[in-house]
């Protein structure tokens, strides 16, 4: 059974079941340690395990303050130092008393009440600062009071990352601005098969693999190699139209599917805004910003989605 003081979300799994193992490398009044993540589900399937993070100093009180936040369940003795006894037995007895409250399945149930609960220091609070969010990673930072024993680099799926935030209670900062990118490549990938995308079919699928890590290089990379697809989508549905008239440039061509009423007028303003950031960038060599190229890349791939609804028949 799974233990939370929050309301039921539809964007979380409420049955999975989350904790972290911390392994002791030296402890007194501060700490060395590391932690594994241990993973699985209350339906019974099978728990996984994987590192979380190595080497890890703090304070002996943060280590303290997870316990008591349901995040670390268990520790055990990994000396590379060396180990207070009494520091090592408060340790163990702030974990048996927080053991009722903790979101994995209990052998003993008489465990969940015999022992009183400690609370967590409200003085004490943590900043969660997030890198990267997409469907499969998310990649952050955690430090006490925005500042202190900062710990990086960590990941952690995306349900994961909702019961570790969730337990933590910590204040949640984006590093970098964020853009719909990832559901419109996982959207557009779903769409491969359909008939009006099958002339890029294969070139579309290769650069939507590209975005699933996107770095600042990336992005404009596949600003440069998507739009194209596009414009080669547009045109070979035109072709097969047999539309009377000229379609040599992109807004010409563009301004055709207007005239035959093809698309909605949203779309058709939507190709029009990335047709001219994309000529002047691809055709003429232009520099583009950051900020900008993920608003046109965005753009661009809502545009072939459209494409895909508007133009299957």
């Amino acid at each position: 059974m799974t233990h939370s003081k929050y309301y039921s979300s539809e964007h979380k799994d409420a049955s999975i079941t989350f904790w972290l193992k911390a392994y002791i490398h030296q402890l007194d009044t501060h700490v060395l340690w590391s932690s594994k993540v241990y993973t699985g589900s209350d339906k019974g399937e099978e728990v996984s395990s994987r590192w979380f993070f190595k080497d890890y100093f703090c304070d002996v009180e943060v280590l303290h303050e997870l316990v008591k936040r349901g995040l670390v369940v268990f520790v055990e003795k990994e000396v590379k130092k060396r180990i207070v006894e009494e520091a090592w037995n408060e340790l163990q007895e702030v974990i048996d008393s927080c053991k009722p409250y903790i979101s994995i399945p209990l052998n003993d149930e008489s465990e969940r009440h015999h022992k009183r609960y400690r609370k967590p220091n409200e003085n004490f609070w943590f900043e969660v600062a997030v890198d990267s969010f997409s469907e499969e990673l998310v990649k952050f930072s955690v430090s006490l009071f925005g500042y202190r024993y900062l710990l990086s680099d960590l990941e952690l799926g995306k349900q994961e990352f909702y019961e570790f935030e969730d337990r933590l209670e910590g204040k949640l900062r984006f590093v970098n601005d964020w853009f719909p990118l990832d559901v419109l490549s996982k959207k557009l990938d779903m769409l491969l098969k359909r008939d009006v995308l099958t002339c890029v079919g294969m070139d579309l699928k290769h650069d939507l693999s590209l975005l699933k890590k996107p770095t600042n290089a990336q992005i404009k990379s596949s600003c440069r190699s998507i739009f194209p697809l596009l414009e080669r989508v547009l045109r070979d549905y035109s072709e097969k139209q047999e539309w009377s008239g000229k379609t040599g440039n992109i807004d010409v061509l563009i301004n055709k599917y207007g005239q035959n009423k093809a698309l909605s007028k949203d779309t058709i303003e939507m190709l029009r805004f990335v047709s001219k950031p994309m000529r002047d960038y691809i055709q003429h060599g232009r520099k583009m910003g950051i900020p900008v190229a993920k608003v046109v890349l965005a753009t661009t791939l809502e545009s072939l989605v459209r494409l895909s609804d508007e133009l299957e028949h």
